[in-house]
């Protein structure tokens, strides 16, 4: 009997993408508007360096706004929402064109042309993607660093990408502090040696700028100034008059002024130019780089991540198509920071690909001012597709466990509510399911800052799959993936490994590590021969759902097993009391490293510490097995974790083994390393097993509270 094949379309299609997958992105082009469509579509002569598109021409801002003014110029394109400052404001398709032609042309006059770095250094407020897109629209390659560094993590970022100039603002609003930007620029530049280094600052009225003077500069006054030379420039060719030396001094030199030969070809693109008066608009090869994107590595010295303009368009839209069913019609919240990857693809760039409408937040998902913050902006502006990550929601179902105040919130506009940044629990996902309407998609996805987009997840398009708690479901066009022991031997359904793709990558990964290929081969392509190595463990189910259980180093041995620290908490979540967990594997002399539990509890929960720790354990015994059985469990009024929702397992584990620490620089509340240390000095510093009956001082604490 012939077997059944399910998802026909889907199985179809990723087929396609494998199989042939010149063919699959050639079909894809006509997403996006071309200045030079590529008529080569993959370049293999430099493998492991394979290039999309090399010989296409594009402008990432052009798709982003200009193609959209002639029907949906009054459109908003962004909308501000600050919790904090208390201020909503939004930007149209119209205005954003104009505030990005006029930024483009104040950072050209710095200096800064085709191929040159701008670091990013700003809160989340419209100004930041305005920055941000004005840097493409010139060909120069921005580097975003989150507004929760520090001086000495932003002046790595300026020295490993050779900046020239910085766009920032006087500050940025947490809920109880203003964090002075000005002066971390002003540390960050004598670290470097570059206090001659230009930076523009945003003046808010939180922490006004007051006097200022070079290398210092207001960006209201650059851009008031430069408003008139821009509008002078337009009148002057107008009235066959020469142009002013102010106006000569933005236009491009050199190597960016384009070939006489190709204007005959792109003649729709010098048209388009005209019609909306752009003069900044730069013609970009489509494998010149769009971003660099730092991250911290293990040698402590951040690696910059870049990737190209033109795939990473192509990625970006299918993966908004396919995954939420994004249109130009449709609202997108993302909860998360223009910092961040998924700032960049979701939150900035692919809604604008669209024409669709992006809310930026500056706020938290508690507190600011309560749990429902995030799903009061849903029901205010009807948005379709919510974006958010498993931290933020557990912190949500911890005031709200029924999530009673939420279900007050008119959610029926949402079509898809995705997570991002770590597995979901099953708790968390059982709380999504009970709050989002019955038709909305639960979109749980799997994908990296390496990758730009999704590697796997649910689909809008071409066919909506079955929903698995605790799976990623399955891989995007382009991605092949494979599980693998250590011996790199392929492993069958259901058993965990390492989880490898095939070469090539597909469009949107990143080209190398900026100005380090070598690490780039290293840490990504030396592990197996013609095979991706992300760096996570997982398995693939019967049916070819993807589990991602963890990163490869959060698996700690005990006497010879391996154990996830991801397949414990979401044991140990399991438990109703508990709203958040945290495991990490401590030093023990005889096995070598046995588990230690952190948790926080529900709001309004009442447990006996005593009962808390023996059902702990003993869900982790029946669930997992004995090798499990923690070492100890201790409660805490929070968890560690960085200003994105990423909880420090690292900076945890390290503090109960008493070891040296840096100190996180992202991290979200500082005092919540208190509560380990206490851990560490109540229960652990004689390294006696704990006694499950026993009391801490911290725990009496925390039930006091």
């Amino acid at each position: 009997m012939e077997k059944v094949v399910r998802y026909k379309k889907y199985q179809t299609m990723h087929q396609s993408s494998i199989e042939n997958p010149k063919d699959f992105w050639k079909s894809q082009l006509d997403n996006l508007s071309w200045i030079r469509k590529p008529k080569v579509i993959l370049d293999e002569s430099k493998a492991p360096f394979y290039r999309w598109f090399p010989d296409g021409h594009i402008n990432i801002t052009y798709n982003c706004i200009d193609r959209h003014l002639p029907h949906s110029a009054d459109k908003k394109a962004f909308i501000y929402e600050g919790n904090i400052s208390k201020e909503i404001k939004s930007i149209t398709y119209r205005e954003l064109h104009q505030q990005v032609e006029i930024l483009s042309g104040v950072i050209k006059s710095f200096g800064v042309n085709k191929g040159d770095r701008v670091i990013i250094y700003m809160p989340m407020i419209l100004e930041a993607p305005i920055a941000m897109l004005a840097t493409a629209r010139i060909g120069a390659v921005h580097s975003v660093v989150f507004g929760g560094f520090s001086a000495r993590e932003l002046a790595n970022r300026i020295q490993n990408s050779d900046a020239k100039l910085i766009i920032s603002a006087s500050c940025g609003l947490e809920p109880h502090k203003i964090v002075d930007y000005r002066a971390m620029i002003s540390e960050a530049r004598v670290l470097v040696q570059k206090e001659d280094l230009p930076a523009i600052f945003v003046d808010r009225t939180q922490k006004p700028l007051g006097k200022i003077e070079s290398p210092d500069f207001c960006y209201q006054d650059l851009v008031m100034n430069f408003e008139e030379k821009y509008k002078n420039m337009f009148t002057s060719e107008e009235n066959g008059e020469e142009k002013t030396d102010e106006a000569k001094e933005t236009e491009p030199e050199g190597d960016s002024k384009k070939p006489e030969v190709a204007k005959k070809k792109r003649g729709g693109f010098r048209k388009a130019k005209e019609e909306v008066q752009s003069k900044f608009l730069e013609d970009c090869n489509s494998t010149d780089p769009f971003y660099i994107l730092h991250t911290s590595g293990t040698t402590g010295t951040p690696s910059g991540v870049y990737r190209d303009i033109g795939g990473s368009a192509m990625g970006i839209y299918l993966s908004l198509s396919l995954g939420f069913g994004f249109g130009k019609d449709s609202v997108m919240f993302s909860t998360s920071d223009v910092g961040w990857v998924v700032g960049h693809s979701y939150i900035v760039y692919g809604p604008l690909l669209f024409g669709g409408t992006s809310i930026l937040y500056e706020g938290k998902p508690i507190g600011t001012p309560d749990c429902t913050a995030y799903f009061k902006i849903v029901e205010k502006y009807k948005v379709d597709v919510l974006y958010s990550s498993p931290t933020a929601i557990r912190s949500i179902m911890k005031e709200d466990p029924q999530g009673e105040k939420i279900k007050a919130c008119d959610l029926s506009s949402l079509r898809v509510m995705g997570v991002v940044g770590e597995r979901t629990d099953t708790n968390t996902y059982q709380y999504l399911k009970m709050i989002i309407p019955e038709n909305c998609l639960y979109n749980d996805t799997y994908w990296q800052t390496e990758t730009g987009w999704l590697i796997c997840a649910n689909f809008v398009y071409p066919e909506r799959l079955e929903t698995k708690g605790g799976s990623c479901t399955k891989p995007y066009p382009g991605y092949n993936l494979f599980v693998f022991d250590d011996q790199h031997k392929e492993l069958g359904p259901n058993t965990i490994g390492y989880i490898y793709v095939k070469l090539p990558m597909p469009p949107g990964f990143m080209t190398s590590l900026w100005n380090n290929d070598e690490y780039f081969k290293k840490k990504y392509l030396s592990q197996l021969e013609g095979y991706y190595c992300t760096g996570d463990t997982g398995y693939i189910d019967e049916n070819g759902y993807v589990f991602v259980m963890s990163r490869s180093d959060d698996v700690f041995n005990v006497a010879g097993h391996r154990l996830s620290v991801y397949q414990m908490e979401e044991a140990v979540m399991k438990h109703p009391a508990v709203a958040e967990a945290v495991v990490v594997g401590i030093k023990e002399k005889i096995k070598g490293q046995v588990p230690y539990v952190l948790v926080v509890l529900k709001n309004g929960v009442e447990i006996h510490l005593e009962d808390l720790k023996k059902e702990v354990a003993g869900i982790i015994r029946s669930e997992i097995g004995p090798i499990a059985t923690p070492y100890g469990l201790s409660v805490v009024p929070r968890i560690p974790k960085t200003r994105s929702g990423k909880v420090l397992r690292g900076t945890v584990q390290k503090i109960l083994d008493n070891e040296e620490y840096k100190f996180p620089e992202t991290i979200d509340d500082p005092s919540s390393l208190e509560f380990v240390k206490e851990v560490y000095e109540t229960c652990l510093i004689k390294r006696e097993k704990l006694d499950f009956t026993s009391e801490t001082k911290l725990e009496k604490r925390v039930k006091d509270e």
